[in-house]
């Protein structure tokens, strides 16, 4: 049996004219310059705007240099305003006894700096114009001025009108950053406006206690105002702490124990105790000054701040300005590389043409395949190599002097005449399956695959035979496997169809397909299902994809389900056959379909569980940050006057008071990490990437010998809070177990943000959590314990998946996957 492929073959000329030489040196150069000139373009392109990218960057940082000039700028009238309001509200309450001359030459300075001010033109980190209202607040002050200088207000009112406007002005500087480049000057930026807004509270500390020592008494709710005060104070300290340097951290600790501070808690002592019955006897100006020199202080601090800002600033611009000039050099040295190595292969492409022909007679000589080369003009047998002559049985030399008719086979000779006339043509290249001729009268069954070339301006044709009787072996064992496979498929109950991919004909029907087939005239018949029309064209498209599926239908006349199952098998002759499976599943179908709604309500309840458990911590979380630590500050600040009043030093009086100061900073040390726990901060006011990047630090310090890693994309999505606290829980959770469990040295954390493989308008947030440690075996307990299922629990409540990958000796995996 013959098996022919038709397809038409170019001539190859191995010796052509210096025209057609000429012509194919053209085509090569041509090609050559396409290699290098598209990759070489996407690269140019690619690095155009990765260097544009940097340059943005770069203008980015720059701006962001002039929002923190302008909030220094803006900050220094936030200052002098506090001095003026000081020295205003003592002013009024002396009823001008005090500070009066002072208070004229304080609003000179304040008013210069207004003027100063009145010609900027200030605007955020994205470029927007900021309406400070600088002319507006000239004229306001002027005529809070006027009242005060005329006794036309009281002390709280004129406090509150200076307040108002230093809160403005701290609103303001909060709002000239409004994007996110480098999350260390953010954060750092964030620290320092909560220095001013501990510094503000301290000016009005300074007003408040200076109006009451003149009077002598707090007016009606001026002691809880004083308290709350205090408590806001050190609330502003904790946060800034957080996010300060060490070196900030060191200053303002020597500013809390030094001795001016010490004063002052001395004074605000006398405020706690006389703060029913008044009689404080304070002279008011001792305590403006002392007061003053803190807030002094904290201006030196602020300077200090300031210029580690700026210079942190000053250096991320300048290592990004020179990263794109390296990218810019580098971009310019391989182009120019490029193209002087694309000029140098174009110059040798004639010698190598000229060697490459050389290369193609030396491949016909020592080539491993059964070749042998026949003219076309009297299919005279030119040349054969040692491979064909050791399959034919004929010598070298012998064969040479053959005509390739010698060798048909006497039964098949006319219709293998026509095929090689065919392929002299050029109207196939292969044969298969062609019988020919030994030299001892045997026959020899193989593949022919031929093309044409010229020599000498005549043309021959090159074939490359190849010995099939093994596969002809081969075949017939396939045969006698496909009976025994027949006998299979004709036991199961399932009904089986093998389909060509060409034809779209069955090639095989099971008792139960043939069935089908001869009920296919009923109502609804199976028959369709089994080889659909469309058969071909799915086939085309599965084929290529090399992918199995199954799917699933309802037969109306006989009220069941059944299920198709679709699956690609290597057939001989190297074709690829349609299995197809026809399976009754009414009973398994109902059943999966219940387990499938109850699966859905499980779901629903326990994503409603834990939306109401993170909403119940995070209330919890803020009444006690709320309401236990003002408490708190209170109870402390209320010991520590008990044990300065005492003067024996062995009382136990003092014992106790001092025992209750480092309790209550105790318990206020674990009600902040109870409310960490419970709701943490960092992830409400920085987002989950930044919480994330925190906690992995905090692990880094508990545990130095363990290197914790943490990469994470920009989050610029909209993301559930429930997404983002589950996610902070699950890294949460796994690093724990990982630093109890997996004996590692290093953990990395990934949070990546991808396109939905299913749904171009969702998005997938990816976690990834790896360790080299030691691994999980499924038997063991860890493997299924509650920590691993709350956590598979939590992310397919939300609609996403759960992966484990356990490598026993060599760590292990944690896949997180959500669609958002």
């Amino acid at each position: 049996m013959l098996s022919l492929r038709k397809e038409k073959w170019p001539w190859v000329k191995l010796l052509s004219p210096v025209s057609s030489l000429s012509r194919h040196t053209r085509k090569l150069i041509t090609k050559t310059l396409m290699l290098f000139a598209v990759p070489l373009l996407f690269f140019v392109l690619a690095s155009s705007a990765h260097i544009y990218r940097q340059s943005q960057h770069v203008d980015n940082l720059m701006q962001l240099d002039l929002v923190i000039r302008q909030a220094i700028q803006l900050s220094e009238v936030l200052h002098q305003l506090q001095k003026e309001r000081g020295m205003a509200v003592i002013y009024l309450s002396s009823e001008g006894a005090m500070f009066n001359a002072q208070l004229l030459q304080q609003r000179q300075i304040t008013d210069e700096i207004l003027n100063t001010l009145s010609e900027i033109s200030f605007v955020n980190q994205s470029g927007e114009r900021l309406s400070v209202g600088i002319d507006p607040l000239r004229i306001q002050l002027e005529a809070l001025r006027k009242d005060i200088d005329e006794f036309a207000i009281d002390t709280g009112t004129a406090l509150s009108r200076y307040n108002n406007k230093n809160s403005k002005i701290l609103s303001v500087i909060n709002g000239l950053i409004t994007e996110n480049i480098e999350s260390s000057l953010t954060k750092t930026f964030l620290g320092y406006v909560n220095f001013l807004r501990e510094k503000e509270l301290v000016g009005i500390e300074r007003a408040i206690l200076g109006s009451v020592f003149n009077r002598d008494k707090f007016l009606p709710g001026g002691y809880q105002y004083f308290v709350r005060l205090v408590t806001e104070q050190n609330i502003y300290r904790k946060e800034f702490l957080a996010l300060a340097s060490a070196q900030v951290g060191a200053d303002i600790a020597v500013i809390e124990t030094g001795p001016n501070q010490q004063k002052l808690q001395f004074y605000r002592d006398i405020a706690h105790t006389k703060a029913a019955s008044g009689g404080f006897s304070v002279d008011s100006f001792i305590w403006f000054k002392l007061i003053s020199n803190k807030i002094e202080s904290f201006k030196q601090l602020e300077e200090l701040i300031t210029t580690e800002l700026l210079a942190n600033s000053e250096q991320i611009r300048m290592r990004s300005d020179k990263e794109g000039q390296w990218w810019l050099i580098s971009l310019i040295f391989i182009i120019f590389l490029t193209l002087g190595y694309g000029l140098k292969l174009i110059q040798n492409i004639n010698g190598s043409y000229y060697r490459e022909l050389q290369a193609y007679r030396l491949l016909f000589e020592n080539s491993s395949v059964a070749m042998l080369v026949i003219s076309l003009k009297d299919q005279s047998i030119l040349f054969c190599n040692s491979q064909f002559s050791r399959m034919s049985g004929y010598e070298q030399t012998q064969i040479s002097g053959l005509k390739i008719a010698d060798l048909y086979h006497q039964q098949s000779k006319a219709m293998t005449e026509v095929l090689f006339a065919q392929l002299a043509e050029g109207e196939m290249r292969f044969i298969e399956k062609l019988a020919l001729l030994k030299r001892d009268g045997s026959t020899l069954c193989c593949d022919l695959s031929t093309f044409p070339i010229q020599l000498k301006n005549e043309k021959y044709l090159v074939v490359n035979s190849k010995d099939i009787a093994e596969k002809m072996v081969a075949q017939t064992k396939l045969q006698k496997t496909q009976l025994a496979l027949q006998k299979i498929l004709n036991s199961i109950d399932s009904a089986v169809s093998v389909i060509d991919c060409r034809s779209n004909k069955p090639i095989y029907l099971n008792d139960n397909a043939e069935a089908l087939y001869k009920d296919r005239d009923q109502a609804e018949p199976l028959w369709p299902f089994l080889v659909p029309d469309s058969c071909a064209a799915d086939c085309a498209v599965l084929e290529a994809d090399n992918q199995e599926f199954t799917e699933q239908i309802y037969n109306k006349s006989h009220k069941r389900w059944y299920q198709i199952s679709n699956r690609f098998i290597d057939w001989y002759d190297n074709e690829v056959v349609h299995l197809r499976m026809l399976e009754d599943i009414t009973e398994r179908y109902d059943a999966e379909h219940k387990s499938r709604n109850l699966l859905i309500e499980i779901r629903k309840l326990t994503l409603r569980n834990y939306t109401l458990q993170e909403n119940e911590r995070k209330q919890i979380a803020g009444d006690l940050h709320d309401q236990l630590g003002q408490l708190m500050t209170g109870i402390m600040l209320q010991a520590n006057y008990i044990r300065r009043s005492v003067d024996s030093p062995n009382n136990p009086l003092q014992d106790a008071a001092q025992s209750i100061v480092e309790t209550t900073q105790s318990l206020m040390g674990s009600v902040q990490e109870i409310t960490n726990q419970l709701r943490p901060v960092l992830l409400d006011q920085l987002g989950l990437v930044e919480a994330l990047r925190e906690l992995v630090q905090q692990w880094q310090l508990l545990n130095r010998g363990t290197l914790f890693i943490f990469s994470g994309d920009d989050l610029c999505i909209d993301m559930p809070d429930l997404v983002a606290i589950s996610l902070y829980r699950i890294v949460q959770e796994s690093l724990n177990n990982a630093s109890k469990h997996a004996m590692a040295t290093e953990i990395k954390v990934v949070l990546q943000v991808q396109r939905h493989f299913l749904d171009d308008n969702k998005n997938l947030l990816c976690l990834k959590i790896t360790d080299n440690g030691v691994g999980l075996d499924k038997d063991e307990a860890h493997f299924n314990g509650m920590g691993l299922i709350n956590m598979r629990e939590r992310v397919e409540a939300l609609g996403g998946t759960y992966q484990l990958i356990s490598k026993v000796g060599s760590g292990l995996e944690a896949h997180t996957k959500i669609p958002i």
